[in-house]
């Protein structure tokens, strides 16, 4: 007699960008009233001389800034089939803790590349040690921004701490903008070799050089990111759909949420440093 074993629970990421970001779910104002972002930092503190009077300008410079930034959603779904004798493995709440466990993971993909539009989904070939394509799947309407954008510092750093460290002080450099910590994104293997510099504050990490927070998470080997201030996430409802194929059978479970990250967009920069082999 074959008996059904529950596996064990999955695990989320311990920092991933859901676990660091400002997490907004349904309910929330700035959910239901639309998913927008306040771009603080985008201005220039100027400086003058002593024999410049105060309330003076610099020929009444002007800085542009990039104002708010309004966000598509993403919708995240997974599909899992069973047939109807594995009942007993409550594939209802399979697929919603799968959703729970994967959210950050995925979002911390999208934030990087974004969705690679195809006309037909099909399953990953697993292969390689660390996967770096993106996320497959259809673009519907205009999608969020993400990472592709951001301004390569240039060079490649001897190593990770290197990296951190680069990126840190362009957030300072205030030659630009306000300058200050933000938000720092590795993965986890850029994380382990620059180690040495972060900080556990809270259950979170930050770097101990400017306090910035680190996001430890799904991003492309070996950039590291930055951008000024903190990340929302914006996480919908679990929402679970189901449908059974009587003559094959077959029960089908659907899970989906909708799901964005939003950050500062005024000033975003990646630097690449020379990697330990993994």
């Amino acid at each position: 007699m074959t008996v059904p074993v529950q596996a064990p629970a999955l695990f989320g990421s311990l920092h991933g960008i859901v676990e660091a970001g400002n997490v907004i779910e349904p309910g929330d104002d700035r959910w239901t009233s639309g998913v927008e972002f306040t771009a603080f930092g985008c201005e220039v503190v100027f400086a003058h001389g002593s024999d410049c009077w105060i309330g003076g300008t610099s020929d009444k410079l002007i800085q542009d800034c990039a104002g708010l930034a309004h966000y598509s959603v993403y919708n995240l779904e997974t599909t899992i089939g069973w047939t109807t004798l594995d009942e007993k493995f409550d594939p209802k709440s399979l697929a919603i803790e799968t959703m729970k466990a994967g959210t950050s993971s995925v979002l911390e993909r999208l934030t990087e590349q974004g969705v690679k539009d195809t006309a037909t989904i099909a399953a990953p070939v697993v292969a390689g040690p660390i996967t770096t394509g993106g996320i497959v799947g259809h673009v519907g309407g205009e999608p969020p921004p993400n990472f592709s954008t951001a301004l390569d510092i240039g060079g490649t750093a001897p190593d990770a701490k290197a990296a951190v460290g680069i990126v840190e002080a362009k957030l300072l450099d205030g030659g630009d903008h306000v300058g200050g910590a933000g938000t720092i994104y590795m993965n986890p293997i850029l994380a382990t070799d620059a180690w040495g510099l972060l900080d556990q504050t809270d259950g979170g990490l930050r770097t101990k050089t400017t306090g910035s927070k680190v996001v430890i998470g799904n991003f492309e080997h070996p950039n590291v990111y930055g951008h000024p201030g903190e990340v929302d996430v914006y996480l919908g409802d679990i929402n679970v759909s189901e449908v059974w194929h009587r003559a094959e059978n077959e029960h089908i479970v659907q899970a989906e949420r909708a799901a964005v990250a939003v950050w500062n967009t005024c000033l975003l920069v990646k630097q690449a440093a020379s990697p330990p082999t993994p």
